[in-house]
C-alpha cells in the first residue's frame, strides 16, 4: 500500500499505451475512468478522436 501523507498530493498515474496501425487509418481510443473523490464515486467516459499524428518516425 503507498504511503499516505496528508500534506502532499498523491502523485499522478500515467499509463503509455502502444498502438500498432499498420493501415495508416486514423486513431480513435474511447476511454472509461471511474474513480473515488471525497467519497464520492465518480465516472467518467469519453472519446479521443484528434491529437494523434498519423504517422510517426521512429529512430
Amino acid at each position: 500500500m503507498p504511503v499516505y501523507n496528508p500534506i502532499l498530493p498523491p502523485q499522478a498515474i500515467t499509463q503509455i499505451l502502444i498502438v500498432s496501425n499498420p493501415n495508416k487509418e486514423p486513431v480513435r481510443l474511447n476511454y472509461k475512468l471511474s474513480y473515488y473523490l471525497s467519497g464520492e464515486q465518480i465516472n467518467e467516459s469519453g472519446e479521443i478522436d484528434n491529437g494523434f499524428p498519423s504517422s510517426i518516425d521512429l529512430i
